[in-house]
């Protein structure tokens, strides 16, 4: 989830937990007290990771900062609600072996080459994921064989060129890309 995402995602579930629990429209920010934060976390905190609640706990807290700030209450309740301790075990990846990289290529190339393009794109051409959905048809030319990942989306806000390999061409070539500016996936 981007910063932006979660602000709006942690403003809708705080209002509908707040109407829930007999909050209205009309009552006052002051009204959400110590043990009210802790009750609604304590309920949040049984559907969320440790970082998706980390990060939801710093989002109240500034919401609230920020009410203080424009005279709406006096306190902030989430001050003492505790962060979640971080994952103490690493995560465990295992590397596909040589047979299930043939048979997961072979059926996305039966059942959903858009994915396997998309795919490609990443692991052939080292764009980011956030990249690749802001990648329009106009980014990729196919023959001159580059995408042009432009500064406005790149992360390092800086315009490039990544060459597309000489396999990934017959996958890309198979991707309507004849409205420049529509999104390629």
């Amino acid at each position: 989830l981007t910063e932006q995402e979660i602000h709006e995602k942690g403003l809708i579930i705080v209002i509908q937990w707040l109407q829930q629990h007999g909050f209205t429209a009309e009552s006052y920010a002051c009204s959400i007290t110590k043990d009210v934060a802790l009750t609604f976390m304590n309920e949040l905190e049984e559907n969320l990771s440790a970082k998706t609640f980390n990060n939801y706990i710093g989002f109240y807290r500034s919401l609230f900062n920020w009410m203080i700030s424009k005279g709406y209450c006096s306190q902030n309740p989430f001050t003492d609600v505790k962060k979640k301790a971080k994952r103490l075990t690493k995560k465990k990846r295992r590397i596909l072996s040589d047979d299930e990289l043939s048979a997961l290529f072979t059926y996305l190339q039966t059942e959903n080459e858009a994915y396997l393009a998309a795919c490609l794109i990443c692991y052939s051409c080292f764009i980011r994921p956030k990249e690749l959905c802001l990648l329009k048809c106009r980014d990729i030319d196919l023959r001159k064989q580059v995408i042009h990942v432009n500064q406005d989306i790149a992360k390092n806000d800086n315009d490039s060129y990544r060459t597309i390999p000489d396999d990934l061409i017959p996958v890309l070539s198979r991707i309507d890309l004849s409205h420049p500016d529509w999104f390629v996936f």
